[in-house]
């Protein structure tokens, strides 16, 4: 989970929509979702909008049916799995609103709030109010340890992979940020990568944005990518990292 960037600056961020229907009990087990999707386990149908909206029409179009909540690991790996199925590989959004509710976060449908699976680092104060589901990676790509931090990164710092370089094995995320109004000028610096299978994502905003840029294979010089409003998110992905140093990055305001 991350938040979900507010559309307040002139910049909109257009998600993938989960919405959610809770069965009535049946005096028999019933899969009768209709065109929704069936998650048998927990007797809750679930549907992905035909077109991707920003946080404030997602919740229009919801409303009739309450956006996803999610209350267990199993769960979230079903919204997860199927969100990925239908091509929503870039997040979803979920929910939930801040509310000063665990977290500051709280479901929609007055559920409790009983299941925290937020990404590390999050969630940040000034990030947005809504909570989107993030479907690029999972928990287990990015580590909290061996070197991968949650930042937070400043503007002119060099950021390097974890274990530069003399080990490129450990995947890592950077969410940069810069001042509203302005937009991020990230420059790669420097990239070693083998090009079977270790990749440098770069996205525009935390989630939902586009994908900028997906490098793999070996440069060194200056590549510069920039993001449409003051948020982006890099991803070192090694599926290998073996005998590679990894990357070398920096940002500045743009």
């Amino acid at each position: 989970m991350t938040n979900c960037h507010p559309v307040c600056d002139s910049a909109s961020v257009y998600y993938d929509v989960f919405c959610i229907a809770q069965l009535q009990p049946p005096p028999t087990p019933s899969t009768d979702c209709g065109s929704f999707n069936d998650d048998s386990e927990d007797s809750v149908c679930y549907e992905i909008a035909a077109n991707a909206e920003d946080c404030k029409d997602a919740q229009a179009i919801c409303h009739s049916f309450g956006a996803a909540s999610v209350h267990s690991e199993q769960q979230n790996s079903y919204i997860r799995r199927l969100a990925v199925s239908r091509g929503a590989v870039n997040g979803v959004l979920l929910g939930a609103i801040l509310s000063g509710k665990g977290n500051g976060f709280g479901w929609v449908d007055g559920s409790d709030w009983e299941y925290v699976n937020f990404h590390q680092g999050f969630s940040v104060d000034g990030f947005g109010d809504c909570l989107s589901m993030d479907t690029i990676t999972t928990a287990e790509d990015i580590p909290e340890q061996n070197g991968c931090t949650s930042g937070p990164w400043k503007d002119g710092q060099i950021i390097y992979s974890p274990g530069f370089p003399n080990d490129a094995t450990v995947s890592c995320e950077y969410f940069l940020t810069v001042d509203s109004g302005s937009r991020v000028r990230l420059e790669i610096l420097f990239l070693e990568a083998n090009s079977c299978c270790d990749f440098l994502m770069v996205t525009d905003g935390y989630i939902g944005g586009e994908i900028l840029a997906n490098l793999t294979g070996e440069f060194s010089g200056s590549k510069a990518y920039y993001s449409s409003a003051n948020m982006m998110r890099v991803i070192w992905q090694p599926g290998n990292g073996v005998g590679v140093r990894g990357m070398m990055m920096t940002y500045s305001i743009y």
